[in-house]
């Protein structure tokens, strides 16, 4: 009876120290798998930063040299956003939330295409049309970052769940457009002088 005994308790433990341990092992392949698509999804960011930046600094009503800006650029950035769909496509997760943050990461992709190919139509718009335009495009731009931004909290909800930090994922170029619109104070100002 003794013997009986301490075999179910020895069985119990091991089956306890198992358990933990493959929790342990899932909880570490899950933090792997985060931290890998939270990365690809910085490098994607990044790179998209720049044609992002720029179109937030688009002026609802541009001058003849906006206009030309637009003219030089949109092109650029609807390409740029589209190489970020073929790379998000390439970076599919395994994980149903993660997958869900991949479909919006997709769509916002998709909106900056499509405001970027909306700003390239600016400079050729005659009329009332032009501004029509441009609040087109800047409607888009905004959808897209905030789907950028649900995306993010999906992944930051994984992250929570799995015991890590924030992603500290941005909406893609926000440093840049930031950096690009503090303004410098005058001499006069920094002197104490007014």
């Amino acid at each position: 009876m003794i013997a009986a005994l301490i075999a179910v308790s020895v069985g119990l433990a091991w089956w306890a120290i198992s358990s933990a341990q493959s929790r342990s092992d899932r909880l570490e392949t899950r933090r792997e798998a985060l931290d890998d698509y939270t990365g690809r999804i910085r490098t994607l960011s990044q790179s998209i930063g720049e044609p992002a930046a720029q179109m937030a600094a688009v002026v609802p009503t541009p001058d003849r040299a906006g206009l030309g800006d637009l003219r030089s650029s949109s092109g650029g950035w609807a390409r740029a956003f589209a190489q970020a769909q073929t790379s998000l496509i390439e970076t599919f997760p395994s994980s149903a939330a993660l997958q869900r943050a991949n479909g919006l990461f997709q769509g916002s992709l998709q909106l900056y295409e499509s405001a970027a190919r909306s700003y390239q139509l600016v400079p050729r718009a005659e009329g009332n049309l032009q501004p029509d335009l441009l609040a087109r495009a800047a409607a888009q731009r905004d959808q897209a970052a905030a789907l950028w931004t649900a995306a993010v909290a999906y992944i930051d909800a994984s992250r929570t769940a799995a015991d890590m930090d924030p992603s500290g994922l941005a909406v893609p170029g926000s440093d840049l457009a930031a950096q690009a619109t503090v303004p410098t104070p005058a001499p006069a100002e920094t002197e104490g002088g007014g």
